[in-house]
């Protein structure tokens, strides 16, 4: 699946993108932190504010980024940056900084980890309500049936 067909916190999971982490042992920290400052210069330029972010501004915000939350994707960061142009995370209101963009990366975190939290209970619930499951607790419920029956079984035979 291609980054840009990325719009959902499952689709992130199912994707196979790496992480701001690998992509930084692959080609290094400059190359990383120039990536994350050309969506930061893309968001600038798409955004229609009067105070926008200055270049230092936006080295130092990508800086802050690859501090904190470097185990995120290259899918995350593509569906954080479309969220923020469609105004999911709110208006800018004539602004645009560190500030702003940090906490939205504070959000989309936080959603994140309840979307992740989710899909893992969801997937344990499948287990846990499949008729074949073979956990000890099941086969020992089976097996007590079973020595019920038997012993009807044998019981109700000697009459």
């Amino acid at each position: 699946m291609a980054c840009r067909e990325v719009n959902s916190y499952p689709a992130v999971f199912m994707s196979n993108t790496p992480s701001l982490s690998e992509v930084e042992q692959a080609y290094g920290y400059d190359c990383l932190q120039a990536y994350l400052e050309g969506w930061i210069v893309n968001l600038r330029e798409f955004v229609n504010v009067g105070k926008k972010m200055t270049d230092s501004q936006t080295f130092e915000t990508a800086m802050i980024i690859l501090q904190d939350y470097k185990f995120l994707t290259i899918a995350d960061i593509n569906l954080l940056f479309k969220r923020a142009k469609s105004g999911y995370y709110g208006n800018l209101y004539d602004r645009l900084d560190g500030q702003i963009i940090l906490g939205w990366f504070r959000k989309y975190f936080s959603e994140r980890c309840n979307a992740a939290e989710e899909e893992s209970i969801n997937e344990a619930s499948k287990y846990k309500s499949d008729p074949y499951d073979r956990t000890s607790e099941r086969l020992l419920e089976r097996e007590h049936e079973f020595k019920k029956w038997k012993l009807g079984h044998l019981t109700n035979g000697r009459r």
